[in-house]
């Protein structure tokens, strides 16, 4: 039977063995060819793709699959029958097809998954502050040198979170031994604790209190800007925890970079405030 025979006889004069091949080739291949064109004007812009639509890769994986499937009947029949024509090669080249591109498929799925472990079980490795040797102090001491350099997007969405997490597990002998050393670090490094300190709930440490104190030790024009916008955050401070002259201290450090104008009321008055309630509490004693 070749493939000519097929489209110009009609389906009632074959068997179901050959009325399935017939069927086949009058609409399974058709419909997968057209299935595999379309995937391609797709993937170049050819045509415009309806989300509503199977994912054109999920697409021609099923196609060629069905392909797979309808090439294997085919290569049966012209084996049971003894029908080696040109359909018989035919389909032999569409399964052999299919089948290369569903192993390189399957193979390059598992592939990117197991890079993808990979990746992951390196990004977990990368914030674990636990790998480095020593007391907790020690651990953030050189966890923040390894990675100081880091990018701003790896710090808000990977350092900062695992920096807040080993804050909550400090005890108070930790917290302790975290505010005596902590001052010797340098600046860099004591900017990018910031932010994790007056974001943990670690009662044993005084976050806040911290938090100004750094910004007391900073310099950079660039790093002193974000402490100035948390300015808010000394209200938080208990009354009787520093003297005035503490205070005063950040005053001048903000007068010297924001100046007196009266746009930059707020962050005065928030100041302002304070020395005054300290004051009041001061005298009240």
């Amino acid at each position: 039977m070749t493939i000519l025979e097929i489209y110009q006889l009609r389906l009632g004069q074959y068997s179901n063995f050959e009325g399935v091949v017939v069927m086949i080739c009058i609409l399974g291949y058709p419909v997968a060819i057209l299935l595999i064109i379309k995937y391609f004007l797709i993937k170049y812009s050819l045509t415009k793709y309806s989300f509503s639509e199977v994912e054109p890769n999920i697409l021609l994986k099923r196609t060629f699959a069905f392909l797979a499937i309808m090439s294997l009947i085919v290569i049966l029949y012209g084996i049971i029958y003894n029908k080696l024509d040109g359909l018989f090669i035919w389909s032999n080249i569409f399964f052999i097809s299919s089948i290369i591109y569903l192993y390189v498929v399957h193979f390059k799925e598992l592939l990117l998954q197991a890079i993808h472990v990979r990746n992951r079980k390196k990004e977990l490795f990368r914030y674990d502050i636990t790998k480095f040797e020593g007391d907790k102090t020690h651990q953030l001491f050189k966890y923040l040198i390894k990675n100081q350099s880091d990018s701003t997007e790896s710090w808000t969405y990977g350092h900062e979170p695992t920096i807040i997490a080993h804050l909550n597990n400090f005890s108070k002998e930790d917290s302790d031994k975290l505010n005596v050393e902590m001052w010797n670090w340098g600046t860099e490094k004591l900017f990018n604790l910031a932010n994790p300190i007056i974001e943990t709930d670690n009662v044993y440490i005084d976050c806040y209190l911290i938090y100004f104190k750094i910004f007391l030790q900073i310099n950079d024009i660039e790093m002193e800007e974000s402490f100035i916008n948390n300015i808010y955050l000394i209200e938080n401070i208990p009354l009787g925890n520093q003297t005035i002259e503490f205070y005063n201290s950040i005053k001048t450090k903000l007068v010297a970079f924001k100046g007196n104008e009266e746009n930059n009321n707020w962050y005065l008055n928030i100041i302002d405030k304070k020395i005054k309630e300290e004051t009041n509490f001061c005298r009240n004693k």
